[in-house]
């Protein structure tokens, strides 16, 4: 998911280092530390934002069911 929004957020850039989306893995990810946060403050801090300026975002979260995170994990890493 992180590969889907550094391509949104720097087309040409991610197209132009022959990037693609469906190998941006974890350990070597072009927008890697830009554009995730691991809290709402990080980002403030990160952005420059100050908190008048969150009344404009919108929040969403994405979660995976945990059985399929798991099964998904273990197939990639031990079989």
């Amino acid at each position: 998911m992180s590969a889907i929004f550094c391509f949104l957020i720097r087309e040409k850039e991610f197209i132009d280092a022959g990037r693609s989306i469906l190998r941006e893995y974890a350990d070597i990810r072009m927008c890697e530390g830009k554009n995730e946060f691991k809290s709402i403050g990080a980002m403030e801090r990160g952005l420059h934002l100050r908190a008048k300026d969150l009344e404009r975002y919108r929040f969403t979260v994405v979660t995976r069911e945990p059985v399929d995170r798991f099964l998904s994990g273990f197939i990639d890493r031990c079989i």
